[in-house]
């Protein structure tokens, strides 16, 4: 996944769960249906030996924590998975201290806990334009 001479620093977020206005299906599109996201998110930060001598020297997890239950749950209606994870990725490269990011988003409720979609990215810098 990364270039193994280099260090890196992983902070996430797991099984964050919001009720989102999300889905192409035709049931999805209801003005009142909303239905739950899981959204797993991992930042990394390619370093060696970290300075960390308070919060402002680490990567923030309350700041992401916070969109995803706070900002998101707000959000008009969003056709695909894919276009929730682009925002996100955007979000999480707004600090320049993040150099990789990994987003997974699934509907657990779909289907009815026979399946469950996942969209899964994992974008480095140098790849985000």
């Amino acid at each position: 996944m990364f270039e193994a001479p280099r260090s890196w620093h992983r902070i996430g977020l797991e099984g964050v769960t919001v009720s989102m206005k999300v889905g192409a299906a035709d049931f999805e599109q209801h003005p009142n249906h909303r239905q739950p996201l899981v959204i797993d998110v991992d930042l990394y930060r390619f370093a060696g030996p970290l300075p960390v001598a308070g919060l402002a020297d680490t990567l923030d997890y309350d700041r992401l924590y916070r969109q995803l239950t706070e900002v998101w749950p707000k959000r008009a209606h969003t056709d695909l998975l894919e276009t929730l994870a682009e925002d996100l990725l955007a979000f999480c490269f707004e600090d320049p201290r993040v150099d990789a990011v990994r987003v997974k988003l699934r509907k657990p409720a779909i289907y009815g806990g026979q399946a469950t979609p996942v969209v899964e990215i994992l974008r480095v810098k140098t790849d985000a334009a």
